[in-house]
């Protein structure tokens, strides 16, 4: 061993030995001693009953039900008067005869001891305003004497302190306790008509933890038990007869319950709960259209467990919705104003996107929170040159686990009625997929941009997204078809709520708005490929959204489709959806 150098093991048995010597030992346990009598009322021997406690232990007893608090407490007992009712509280273990060894303190003022050991009580404050009781044992504090015990009752601070008597006078007593049963009476008959009514009171909504607001319902939840929300969305598109380019569309109109979804939770305790979305698709199952495909489908879009276990510090596992963008987690047809969901958030980020992970989530700063998870891989097997990675969505379902993922999203909304915020997702979606040169990775990459902004009547969103895909060359081989390196693609909304104006305070909503989106799933390919023109799109949507009731919205709008190949068909479509 070097000079000068100490082993680990030799240091820890020199700092033993020197901590354990019988010097330092003995000045430690006086130090020690000294340490618990200079504490005083907080030492062990002083038995401390809070508010708290009796809120809990004890709500809902009378005046005199002070001394069944104090009965409870070892060293004390209740006295009974000859004709049976409690009338004071002698101590064990000290003689009745010798009153003089009990003091009892109410806010700080002696009570008058008698012979027969116990206290009058008809001055006791209610045990409603009782703040404090303290219960000392010898060694007493210095400021108590040479009393063998001390029971010391404190009220409450919001109580008038400036008493000229030396206790409550009785018309004090009975003014408190009488405010305070109107309270408790106010109190009793609120929730006694939160009970009759509860079918009727509408409760509250709102969007929490990165989630919509009836996917939140679940944290509304103040005490254990189940939580049932859902919304849902029936759509009828008419298209018209010719295309951009003047040619017959053959495009058929058609109606659909687009999706029934229902979110069930469950609260286990103050920080742990499940939360789960079971959506119902097209309004079937096990149907097939003209063409043979099937129609409808019941799927799980999220159950997750969490543990809250900070302001800072949560927990995610199970089936999860990777933070991407704005539509993917906050997807409840109220959040937004069209009669579709925006092409750029189903095509370049695919939403709805669900996949088995675990995270984490929280508030960093006041205003700034964050969502990050780990979670299964797409598979790149399912990538088209139309809908670029949408078809790779494993949603949970028996994915190939070959490459996970990791994904995330910083959000900030510390700027009044504005909302910012940055989303990513990167991983291998090869899946084991292999060519003549080896495994295919192709790596994927999406990142986000995303804003939102309110301000009286006026609503603003936009969105910017992209996707940088590798071994694009050799998946376009693989797959037989022109796979883009790059996909883009951005959408700007603006909506201006007219009822305001129309009849002020009336709670129901008629917005018109404007949107315009443009994406390309091809907006670069891979060498010696040719993109596809019809690939490069643009809607123009103009619009009406009423909503007569904050969850009921009744939609209309005008869709220009646009792309480069002029072969895009517009359509007017209407809508009812709501959320509940």
């Amino acid at each position: 061993m070097p000079r000068g150098e100490i082993s680990l093991e030799k240091g820890a048995n020199m700092l033993a030995k020197s901590i354990f010597s019988i010097p330092t030992t003995l000045l430690f346990f006086l130090l020690a001693a000294s340490f618990l009598f200079a504490l005083g009322p907080d030492r062990p021997n002083a038995i401390v009953i809070t508010s708290e406690e009796l809120k809990r232990n004890f709500a809902g007893y009378d005046l005199y039900d002070i001394l069944l608090v104090l009965s409870r407490k070892p060293g004390i007992i209740l006295a009974n008067s000859s004709d049976g009712e409690r009338d004071g509280f002698p101590l064990k273990r000290y003689p009745p005869d010798i009153p003089e060894n009990v003091l009892i303190l109410i806010d700080n003022t002696p009570f008058k001891n008698f012979p027969s050991g116990s206290s009058e009580i008809d001055h006791l404050p209610p045990l409603s305003l009782v703040d404090r009781i303290t219960i000392y044992s010898p060694p007493l504090p210095a400021r108590f004497g040479s009393y063998g015990k001390v029971i010391e009752v404190l009220s409450r601070d919001d109580l008038p302190s400036d008493r000229s008597d030396s206790s409550l006078s009785a018309q004090e007593v009975d003014a408190e306790i009488l405010k305070e049963l109107r309270r408790q009476i106010d109190i009793l008959a609120e929730e006694i008509e939160r009970l009759k009514l509860g079918e009727v009171v509408e409760p509250a909504y709102e969007a929490q933890r990165g989630l919509g607001p009836a996917a939140s319902r679940v944290y509304t939840l103040k005490k254990p038990g189940v939580s049932l929300a859902g919304y849902g969305e029936v759509v009828y598109e008419n298209f018209v007869k010719k295309r951009q380019d003047g040619q017959t569309a053959n495009k058929l109109d058609q109606i659909d319950f687009l999706r029934n979804v229902v979110y069930v939770g469950f609260r286990f305790n103050d920080w742990i709960l499940f939360n789960s979305e079971i959506e119902f698709e097209h309004g079937s199952t096990g149907k097939f259209d003209l063409r043979g495909r099937p129609i409808g489908s019941v799927s799980v879009e999220f159950g997750y467990v969490e543990l809250m276990l900070s302001k800072a510090i949560n927990i995610r596992a199970g089936m999860v919705l990777p933070p991407l963008g704005i539509i993917n987690e906050k997807h409840e047809p109220s959040t937004f104003f069209g009669t579709l969901r925006p092409h750029v958030e189903r095509l370049i980020i695919p939403s709805t996107w669900r996949t088995n992970g675990l995270g984490l989530y929280g508030e960093l700063a006041p205003g700034l929170n964050y969502r990050a998870y780990i979670v299964e891989g797409l598979n790149a097997a399912g990538f088209s040159d139309s809908e670029g990675v949408r078809g790779g969505r494993q949603s949970g379902a028996k994915a190939v686990a070959e490459n996970f993922a990791l994904t995330g999203k910083l959000e900030y909304n510390g700027f009044a009625g504005a909302l910012l915020g940055s989303s990513f997702y990167y991983g291998s979606s090869g899946q084991g997929a292999t060519d003549w040169q080896g495994e295919i990775t192709a790596k994927t990459k999406i990142l986000c941009l995303h804003g939102e902004y309110g301000w009286r009547s006026l609503e603003l969103r936009a969105l910017y997204a992209q996707v940088d895909l590798g071994d694009a060359d050799r998946l376009s081989v693989l797959l037989a078809r022109t796979i883009g390196s790059k996909m883009r693609g951005w959408y700007i909304v603006a909506a201006y709520d007219l009822m305001p104006l129309i009849a002020p305070g009336s709670g129901q909503a008629i917005a018109p708005f404007v949107q315009v989106e443009q994406f390309n799933t091809q907006a670069e390919v891979p060498s010696g490929t040719m993109a596809n023109k019809a690939n490069d799109r643009s809607i123009l949507s103009m619009g009406l959204s009423y909503k007569p009731h904050p969850n009921i919205a009744f939609k209309f709008d005008y869709r220009q489709n646009r792309n480069q190949a002029k072969t895009g068909v517009n359509q007017w479509n209407l809508a009812v959806n709501y959320l509940f």
